[in-house]
């Protein structure tokens, strides 16, 4: 009696194994499923992006006798740039992931599964390149504004999407069933983008670019408002850069004030702050007429002597410079 129970233990315990193996089956599917889906939702995504775009082309010209007023098409803000670089890095990986498909088919033959997987990397690159030409040309200047409904939509499908692939990609690896390892960073790279662009989505996106209370002192007791100060008596601007300090220097947030204020009109010339007084040609020459004389004390000037007067005159600007440009570069990256 005790064998029985005990055999009839191990074969419930088998069929409950069996039948979680089952729906764990079901709900993985084939892998030659996931490319088939994925075309059929790319194309579905690049159908609608371009009936999108006819339909405001047609209403962008009769709106404006068939001209487009394009001068304020740009991104304000260096997150909307973070989010065209994530599509642009999606794009990137399967044109990669297309080039390396091509040259497997090309070494190992034609395959129906191959050429199915190869259809889906290149729908894929198309639908990210689509993506990022059309952000590229977005303005995202108005207060408030989220990117288009569509996209959101599309980024969050595509992050659930991800996550369900690298499932099926970690089960079929623990089978050995997987073809390549690369397909597993692939998926890790996907979801980790895919994670940013979902949170994208929910935010809203085209704040004007202000000075917050994190960056307030920076600028050194400055005002945080669109409005830039006057000398007293005087219709002369004079720049937020004279009472900046040097992370504000570093992070360009002194220009914040004037930013915003041309996001809001047209600037004016007594809107554009003139040089500080220590950059003032006047000041500069009688700087540089001191590093001339101060050189050797002769009358003659050669070339040399120039340039080397020109460089001393302004050395801390032109290794300020160099640093800002280095750092620039970085964020770039």
């Amino acid at each position: 009696v005790r064998d029985l129970n005990i055999f009839h233990r191990t074969h419930c315990i088998m069929k409950q194994s069996y039948a979680m193996e089952s729906s764990i089956n079901f709900l993985l599917l084939e892998s030659i499923y996931f490319p088939m889906f994925s075309i059929f939702f790319n194309l579905l995504l690049l159908l609608f992006m371009f009936v999108s775009w006819v339909y405001k082309k047609r209403v962008a010209c009769e709106n404006s006798d068939g001209f487009t007023d394009e001068r304020f098409k740009n991104m304000s803000l260096t997150y909307n740039y973070l989010v065209v670089i994530c599509c642009e890095t999606l794009f990137a990986l399967n044109s990669v992931l297309l080039l390396r498909s091509c040259f497997h088919l090309h070494t190992n033959g034609w395959d129906l599964r191959e050429l199915v997987i190869l259809l889906d990397l290149l729908f894929a690159a198309l639908s990210w390149g689509a993506i990022s030409f059309h952000l590229r040309g977005l303005s995202m200047d108005s207060q408030g504004q989220k990117f288009p409904f569509l996209l959101r939509v599309w980024w969050v499908f595509y992050f659930m999407f991800s996550c369900y692939r690298l499932l099926v990609d970690i089960a079929l690896y623990k089978k050995q069933k997987l073809d390549s390892v690369h397909l597993l960073m692939s998926d890790v790279v996907a979801i980790s983008v895919g994670l940013f662009l979902c949170y994208s989505s929910l935010q809203k996106q085209g704040e004007r670019e202000k000075t917050s209370l994190l960056e307030e002192p920076l600028l050194n007791g400055a005002e945080s408002s669109v409005q830039l100060d006057k000398v007293e008596g005087d219709d002369e601007v004079v720049t937020p850069f004279s009472n900046a300090g040097i992370l504000s220097h570093i992070s360009f947030s002194w220009m914040g004030p004037l930013i915003a204020l041309g996001n809001e009109k047209i600037l004016d010339s007594e809107d554009v702050p003139q040089v500080d007084s220590s950059d003032r040609a006047e000041k500069l020459f009688w700087i540089f007429r001191s590093k001339l004389d101060w050189d050797d004390g002769e009358r003659r000037i050669t070339t040399f002597k120039l340039i080397k007067a020109l460089f001393f005159s302004v050395w801390r600007d032109i290794v300020l410079s160099t640093l800002f440009a280095f750092v620039y570069t970085l964020s770039c990256y």
